[in-house]
């Protein structure tokens, strides 16, 4: 009988050994669009869910992992894109869904690579969500990291402005 037990919990903690790795291997969060303005005081990184569930983004850091002066992340669709503006407040970017990190999760299916596949073929609807982290600095841009959660794991995933 003990050896029952004992090859149940192995194949339990084997199970959820392979469900971590799978995870940590293919991690969920894809970058597609990168932007700045003239100075690189503002960008804009496009992120996406290939995954099977939400992605939380924690944190965003810039260059040597410092603290940015503001961040926000725009909810847009396929047939409207991002907009780059100094002040998200202003008239023309109120047109745009400007939201805390924290309001936002980031659903499955939005991966970039998937929603410009649609986009080159005529098929993006206003359905299709894009994400986009905007970073606003006091100092040019050179990289910007974002830690994210997925399925209780964290992850880190960093693009370069160059």
């Amino acid at each position: 009988m003990k050896k029952k037990i004992w090859i149940m919990v192995l194949l339990i903690v084997g199970l959820f050994t392979g469900l971590y790795l799978l995870i940590i291997l293919n991690p969920p969060m894809e970058t597609g669009t990168l932007a700045s303005n003239g100075d690189r005081h503002v960008v804009v990184v496009g992120v996406g869910n290939k995954g099977i569930h939400e992605v939380k983004i924690a944190k965003v850091t810039v260059n040597n992992d410092e603290e940015p002066f503001k961040t926000k992340i725009q909810v847009s669709h396929a047939l409207q894109g991002f907009i780059i503006v100094d002040d998200e407040t202003n008239k023309e970017a109120k047109k745009y869904n400007f939201k805390s990190l924290e309001d936002v999760g980031i659903q499955t299916g939005t991966a970039p690579s998937t929603i410009l596949e649609k986009q080159n073929t005529n098929k993006a609807t206003e359905d299709d969500k894009l994400y986009g982290i905007t970073v606003f600095h006091h100092e040019p841009i050179r990289q910007v990291t974002i830690y994210y959660r997925y399925l209780g794991v964290s992850f880190r995933e960093s693009v370069s402005f160059q």
